[in-house]
């Protein structure tokens, strides 16, 4: 679970990007 939201924190901070 941890590795999920850390894959989703950092496509978050792509797209953000």
């Amino acid at each position: 679970m941890e590795m999920y939201l850390l894959k989703t924190h950092h496509t978050i901070l792509n797209i953000c990007k």
